[in-house]
């Protein structure tokens, strides 16, 4: 999707300024973007209530309620690109079109992860009912910790990436977009956003996920529970209270040797700390 956008950037400047004779709708889209995220993802549980949830059936409720809330906020970004792509031609139109796509595949990975909660019993049986030798997969043993990272990984991301992409674009201002003022740095945005496999995706890079999908022979690496996984086979340990897109970039890395060197190779000036098989 980056790869794409990019090629598009490159055949000509975005202007995205439509008929003087129409109005400006993709004004309203860049004002979307604009818009403050934090209480457009407001789960509406109090901090009583969350302490107090203490059954699988609420969890999954309160999960359920933030992929909702991103979901939504990801469809008005797209319904609002969707109503300015008229007003666009050419290279512009294409570039409008490569961002809808992004969030619409955002948003169908929201709404299966609101699917698979709500029939999670059945489709993500528990220890005891699973084959021996299996583990759960990415889908239900990272549901929980995906919605809960998304806020300093992959929604970053769609916002990254759309500000970069609409950055030359008439009257589009992106010191405006909330999320690039995340806590997190300017490099570590774009660092980490142009270089892990679909940052913009909840399915993407990097996420954090369980020590026990690390193979044996890495587990003496591991210090927690979880560690981030920055690529296939190739993770980093966790760290409280640190985005996770940040500790993906700066983190000591270790896993497969060939996917070590790919992620090297795409992050600027940096040369790696870290151990590979």
């Amino acid at each position: 999707m980056i790869k794409r956008l990019l090629a598009l950037s490159l055949t000509g400047a975005f202007l995205l300024t439509g008929c003087s004779s129409e109005p400006k709708l993709i004004e309203e889209f860049y004002s979307q973007l604009y818009l403050a995220v934090e209480p457009q993802l407001d789960d509406g549980y109090t901090d009583a209530q969350l302490s107090s949830i203490d059954t699988a059936e609420e969890r999954n409720e309160f999960f359920s309620v933030g992929y909702e809330k991103v979901d939504l906020l990801i469809q008005n970004l797209k319904v609002k690109a969707e109503a300015a792509l008229p007003q666009t031609s050419g290279n512009e139109k294409e570039t409008l079109s490569e961002l809808i796509k992004m969030y619409g595949q955002y948003s169908i990975e929201a709404k299966q992860a609101i699917r698979l909660l709500s029939n999670y019993d059945n489709e993500c049986p528990d220890a005891t009912k699973r084959p021996a030798g299996t583990l759960p997969t990415h889908a239900c043993g990272d549901i929980a910790l995906t919605v809960t990272d998304l806020k300093t990984a992959s929604l970053v991301c769609v916002y990254y990436v759309s500000a970069k992409f609409l950055g030359n674009s008439s009257g589009f201002d992106a010191t405006k977009v909330d999320f690039l003022n995340s806590g997190m740095s300017a490099d570590v945005i774009s660092q980490g956003c142009d270089a892990f496999s679909s940052s913009a995706s909840l399915l993407g890079y990097p996420h954090r996920t369980s020590r026990w999908v690390v193979p044996e022979k890495m587990q003496r690496e591991v210090d927690s529970d979880f560690v981030i996984a920055v690529a296939d086979g190739l993770y980093t340990n966790l760290v409280s209270d640190v985005p996770i897109l940040e500790q993906a970039v700066y983190g000591s890395w270790f896993g497969s040797c060939s996917a070590f060197k790919s992620l090297e190779a795409r992050l600027p000036n940096q040369t790696k700390s870290g151990n590979c098989w």
